[in-house]
């Protein structure tokens, strides 16, 4: 596509590398992925499994500024890198920590939330902000999701202008 630029946001933590497409890092009002030009327009916040049932608990005040904001927006998602039956099992999620050393031990977590009221607030959210959830099998599916949204967004939006 002639000038598809994808935005990462500065501040993204684990940023996908979308290979063979243009990629600029940028900060970003709203999510972590938008289109360049579009920024106002389209943003997707990357969740991981244990980063998205930390900011439906104790992170909850925080995760609603983020959800007011992409309500404002045409087109605002959420892409979780995990399966909602993961999650609503209570899997240990494996978080990876950086040392001085540089090493990344992988360390097993598990956040106390109950099935029924996480199954509760992600329809909650999709109801009441508008917001899509997409919940991954793995960062992989998760990244492509992300590109395949941003890129037929962009076709759209070029093909009504």
């Amino acid at each position: 596509m002639d000038n598809f630029t994808i935005i990462v946001d500065t501040r993204e933590q684990a940023p996908f590398k979308f290979k063979e497409q243009k990629v600029i890092t940028k900060k970003l009002d709203t999510g972590d992925y938008s289109v360049m030009g579009f920024e106002s327009v389209i943003a997707i916040e990357r969740k991981s499994g244990s980063d998205f049932l930390g900011s439906i608990t104790t992170g909850r005040e925080r995760f609603k500024d983020c959800l007011l904001r992409l309500q404002g927006l045409e087109r605002g998602y959420i892409i979780v890198e995990g399966e909602l039956t993961s999650l609503m099992d209570g899997v240990e999620i494996k978080r990876a920590y950086k040392t001085e050393a540089g090493i990344k031990p992988k360390v097993k977590q598990t956040i106390g939330i109950h099935p029924n009221s996480l199954f509760g607030t992600v329809v909650s959210i999709m109801t009441r902000y508008h917001i899509p959830i997409i919940f991954s099998k793995n960062r992989k599916e998760a990244e492509r999701f992300t590109l395949e949204i941003l890129k037929k967004f962009y076709k759209i939006k070029r093909l009504n202008d």
